[in-house]
């Protein structure tokens, strides 16, 4: 059968197409057009192989961003008729790159009129196959320009106003369908919070809510789903009071037959921790200070008998069990030992640091590493420094992100048709029925027009892609079906400014810890601040680098109030009227459990002398507690104390403060001999005062 009487696969299913600017576009430039500039997409209409001698129909959105009108023009289709066997010279035609190959041969123009400022218009195009003129199955290059005024006449013909830039997939459906596997995030949008409120959630896995959109869309499809553990242990938290559509999406994620592997809690980056000088991969600590009692209790209108004694641990109440820390981010992971670090943030370094903390296999970019791909080798499993990689091809993810991200059903056709296109070319090059490539989803998602169930039904009825499977492909080189290719990471240069910013972050956590080491209970303090941190460190805040930047002074401001919390009461100046006394020093305490704190007095000069060196005080939660210090002065005059709190571990606490006290040395001594010689004085001129009465009233009576 000819080529002809095949037909020809144009671009994508559902129709598809690629986005092109006025000026030249690089890998990330799929998606709206910026205000200014006239912008343009192309969308190949075909919902699947056209029929013999069928017209191909094109779609040309044409945008005139400007605050000028356009002048009436023509859109100018182009191809190139040679056909394309390198996946990298696709990527170059698709973005525009500096040496890429052009689509020279014109095949048809349509008028456009002209465009308001403002305006979008769609053109609607027809082309011939004949017109097409490809001369065997494979991928080609089309393109379209939008040409006006002087310019839609001249000759030779001018400069375009705006391009844009697809491919056509003029092949058979019989050619090798390539495996695609696909990993991604169930994760909620960026916040600093180590938790996930009860409101929060419920309008999240709500109809709708961007959990149940997620969800819906991977669940029984070939998606291996990465969860947060932070989501887990939110709804877990909350107990009987936990919102009834969580407790049904929570259902809904276990009973899913998709592969899952566990991310770190919040979606923390993996590895900026270590980069910042962290010796491993940071993880919860502990969710005990979250665990409240009454959640798991059940309300009961009837008496019961008296419970017999339980086991330690076991709740007391009618209800569920209380859980501890492990049960609440327990899960039934498919591949629990897969790490996934950020897009190109691995390195030699802290590659062998995921390693050592227990990841048996790490995600990779195909661009973070070179890598030797031989016949009999995987496609997706490599090994670098003794450690396995699933590596994901960072083109086809780009372009799924994009597809997935689309903010317009234009901007979606057009991303469909370059990641159709990619795929076809890559399958056109294998031989190996088995092939497998994986893909990955970012880490964040948009507030609106998340299109990842439409994209998926369209790559599932692709006739050159397939379902792939993860697991499978690891599976296929442990069990030595495959072997794994040889690869090499390629270390990025530091990034010293975000560096900088997460070693203040862990100088914050390490400042805090210390600190916690006054309270009743320190792991209440420093668990909660862990899940804090881990917030901050999500790789959800990567599109949102002012948002980021307000997260994490949020977090180093919180922590200093939180230092700040068990303070010394500011004192008015104090009289000390004798040789000794007592000094009183109020300490503060903001927390909501008790601490305990030592108190340190060091006088400024040799005239006073502190009794008792460290005082210890217990204060209450939110709450004051004054304490007396006992001192002895040996001259008078104007002194100064400087009083401090330390910790058990004679750690400062809070902030050290000075005491004024105006001394009056020996004022009560000398006070009390001048009363005492005045009493005596007193008192001896009583007695000679009664012996002259008595010896007068003697004389008179004789």
């Amino acid at each position: 059968m000819t080529v002809k009487a095949i037909g020809a696969a144009v671009a994508l299913l559902l129709g598809m197409g690629t986005v092109g600017l006025s000026a030249p576009a690089s890998a990330e430039s799929i998606g709206a057009s910026p205000s200014g500039e006239v912008t343009m997409t192309v969308a190949p209409d075909s919902l699947g192989i056209p029929a013999d001698n069928a017209d191909v129909h094109l779609t040309v959105t044409v945008t005139n961003g400007t605050a000028a009108s356009l002048d009436p023009g023509v859109v100018d289709v182009g191809v190139n008729r040679g056909r394309l066997t390198d996946p990298t010279v696709l990527t170059g035609w698709m973005t525009f790159a500096e040496d890429s190959i052009t689509a020279s041969t014109p095949i048809t123009e349509v008028d456009t009129g002209a465009i308001a400022a403002g305006e979008t218009r769609i053109v609607s195009i027809d082309v011939p196959q004949e017109n097409l003129g490809f001369p065997e199955e494979g991928i080609y290059a089309l393109g379209v320009e939008l040409v006006t005024g002087d310019q839609a006449t001249a000759e030779p013909q001018g400069d375009a106003v705006a391009e844009a830039r697809t491919a056509i997939s003029w092949k058979s459906a019989s050619s090798v369908a390539l495996h695609v596997a696909i990993a991604a995030p169930i994760v909620v949008p960026a916040t600093g919070s180590g938790l996930i409120d009860s409101d929060t959630l419920a309008e999240y896995t709500a109809r709708g809510g961007v959990l149940s959109e997620q969800l819906d869309a991977m669940i029984g499809r070939p998606v291996a789903i990465g969860i947060d553990p932070r989501i887990i242990a939110s709804i877990r938290l909350l107990g009987t009071t936990a919102p009834e559509s969580a407790l049904q999406w929570l259902e809904q994620l276990r009973t899913a037959p998709n592969s899952t592997f566990p991310l770190s809690y919040a979606d923390a980056d993996l590895t900026a921790a270590i980069d910042a000088g962290s010796a491993g991969v940071l993880s919860p600590s502990s969710f005990d200070f979250a665990i409240d009692p009454e959640r798991f209790t059940v309300a009961s209108t009837t008496p019961t008998p008296e419970a017999e004694p339980q086991e330690p641990g076991v709740n007391q109440n009618s209800g569920p069990p209380l859980p501890t820390s492990a049960d609440l981010t327990a899960w039934n992971y498919t591949l629990p030992g897969l790490a996934w670090p950020a897009s190109g943030s691995l390195t030699t370094a802290n590659l062998g640091t995921l390693t050592s903390s227990g990841y048996e296999q790490t995600i990779v970019a195909s661009d973070n590493l070179t890598r030797t791909v031989t016949a009999g080798s995987s496609g997706v499993v490599a090994t670098a420094s003794g450690s396995t990689l699933a590596v994901a091809d960072s083109r086809l993810s780009l372009l799924l992100q994009s597809v997935v991200n689309a903010a317009t059903t234009a901007e979606w056709n057009a991303g469909m048709a370059e990641l159709s296109a990619t795929i076809a070319l890559s399958s056109e090059l294998q031989t190996d029925p088995s092939a497998t490539v994986l893909a990955t989803l970012g880490r964040s998602w948009p507030e609106t027009g998340y299109r990842l169930e439409q994209t998926l039904l369209a790559l599932s009825t692709l006739p050159w892609a397939t379902a792939g499977s993860l697991p499978a492909a690891l599976e296929a080189v442990s069990s030595g079906v495959v072997t794994s290719s040889t690869a090499a990471i390629v270390d990025a240069g530091p990034n010293d400014a975000r560096n900088a910013i997460v070693s203040s972050l862990l100088a914050s956590e390490a400042a805090d810890v210390a600190f916690a080491n006054v309270a009743e209970d320190p792991l209440a303090i420093t668990a909660a601040q862990r899940l804090r941190l881990l917030s901050v460190l999500s790789n959800a805040w990567s599109d949102d680098p002012d948002g980021w930047s307000t997260a994490t002074t949020e977090y180093l401001d919180a922590s200093t109030e939180l230092r700040g919390s068990v303070q010394i009461s500011p004192s008015s100046d104090i009289l000390l009227p004798a040789d000794r006394g007592n000094i009183p020093v109020v300490v503060a305490n903001a927390l909501d459990q008790p601490v305990t704190v030592y108190i340190t007095m060091r006088p400024s000069t040799i005239g006073l002398k502190v009794e008792e060196t460290a005082v210890e005080v217990v204060i209450e939660p939110q709450s004051s507690r004054k304490a007396s210090i006992p001192v002895k002065a040996v001259a008078s005059g104007q002194m100064q104390l400087n009083v401090s709190i330390t910790d058990r571990l004679g750690q400062p606490v809070g902030t050290p403060t000075r005491v004024e006290l105006n001394v009056h040395a020996g004022w009560e001594t000398g006070g009390t001999v001048i009363f005492g010689a005045f009493v005596v004085v007193i008192f001896g001129l009583g007695i000679v005062r009664t012996i002259r009465k008595r010896r007068k009233d003697t004389g008179t009576a004789e």
